[in-house]
């Protein structure tokens, strides 16, 4: 069959790990289908399709990305994790996911591959790898909606790679092989001084784009009624919060006065440092939402954190964590700046099921959608921040 071109495709991929729920969005301005299955269902759809129209069609595991194959699991001698040339030396760890590039020598993969491996066994002389795509265990359910036309750029990318192949699937927990996020060198930071200091001077800046304020406010409106209680966490001179709901007492905890004051969402706000004081001033039962934008990768303490939400959130609601690729590398917990996006939601996601009383624990990412051409950085990045997400339901 011939290839099948796309314009302004929003391609949603929804899935069930183990013990998550997860759902990646990607925004695909010209696509090219190029698998044969995927033409066959698709050509006569989509051709007819208008804005806001949507197809949709379930994967047996194995479909939509190539088969689970057993061969892709070979062990090793660790020292192949040192061979790139190009790289430093890197010290596996059970449960991540590395690039095949950092192997090339010990299993003779490209040098320029990106595609991951999969730790999945490891000890002092040997690891065991998972070469096969990380999705390729899991029934997948695909939506594609047609857009109106949002110009980026007219080079295609293939349909399937563009949606599978860029992280979806690091995000699972492989209890299995569990990732050890909790060492307490993952937690130290660049800069350990008082971070009374760091923020003493206010930040009246925008850290993401327009598009990606828009999409978390979009977000943060499913779990919203109006007359809720909100608690901002760690809160600035935003809270990202939708201007739509009626009634809302949104309390802000941060660390500089001045942001918070000027934040027009606010009813009231306290001033605190949660990696100096973990307790929160606020009593049992308070809150109906509790939100986390773009900060999660500052706490030092976050299980500790979490279970002060636990107690304050009301039982049958919510807490949402936001986060971009975007952040303070010398307030950033080490841990941060070594993980893939996905692995960082595999982390956040981890949080919630290290807590006791968290159920219903989805993951979010969305993608590709274009930056706003009077964005500062609109010469340099065609694309908007991206947006991840985590959110638990308190039983």
């Amino acid at each position: 069959m011939s290839d099948l071109y796309l314009d302004n495709i929003l391609a949603t991929l929804q899935w069930q790990s183990h013990d998550t729920q997860h759902s990646d969005i990607t925004f695909i301005n010209h696509a090219n289908v190029t698998d044969d299955t995927l033409k066959r269902s698709t050509s006569s759809i989509l051709a007819v399709l208008a804005a806001g129209e949507t197809w949709q069609q379930n994967f047996a595991p194995g479909t939509m990305t190539p088969a689970w194959n057993a061969d892709l699991v070979t062990q090793l001698d660790r020292w192949h994790f040192k061979t790139h040339p190009q790289l430093a030396s890197i010290e596996p760890e059970l449960g991540r996911f590395y690039p095949k590039k950092i192997i090339c020598q010990g299993l003779e993969f490209d040098s320029n591959d990106l595609r991951p491996c999969h730790v999945i066994a490891i000890d002092t002389d040997s690891i065991t790898l998972d070469c096969n795509h990380p999705l390729a265990k899991f029934a997948l359910h695909l939506t594609l909606e047609q857009q109106d036309e949002l110009a980026i750029s007219k080079k295609p990318k293939d349909l399937v790679k563009a949606i599978i192949d860029t992280g979806p699937g690091l995000q699972a927990r492989n209890p299995d092989a569990p990732v050890e996020f909790f060492k307490p060198e993952a937690f130290c930071r660049m800069d350990e001084n008082s971070d009374t200091l760091f923020y003493a001077q206010p930040r009246i800046v925008s850290h993401l784009d327009e598009t990606a304020r828009a999409e978390i406010a979009k977000l943060y409106a499913r779990f919203l009624k109006p007359g809720m209680k909100v608690l901002d966490l760690m809160s600035s001179w935003q809270s990202h919060l939708p201007d739509t709901i009626a009634d809302l007492e949104v309390t802000g905890l941060g660390m500089n006065a001045e942001e918070v004051e000027a934040n027009p969402q606010l009813t009231d706000y306290h001033i605190h440092d949660l990696n100096a004081e973990s307790i929160l001033p606020f009593d049992q039962d308070s809150f109906d939402l509790v939100i986390c934008t773009a900060s999660i990768e500052y706490l030092t303490q976050p299980l500790n954190i979490m279970e002060e939400i636990r107690r304050m959130l009301r039982s049958g609601q919510t807490f949402v964590v936001t986060f971009s690729e975007r952040w303070f590398p010398p307030k950033a917990i080490n841990a941060w700046s070594h993980l893939h996006p996905y692995e960082k939601l595999h982390f956040v996601a981890n949080l919630f099921h290290q807590t006791h009383g968290f159920e219903q624990i989805n993951t979010f990412s969305l993608r590709g959608l274009p930056r706003p051409t009077d964005d500062v950085y609109s010469q340099k990045l065609p694309f908007s921040d991206p947006v991840y997400a985590v959110w638990g339901q308190l039983s």
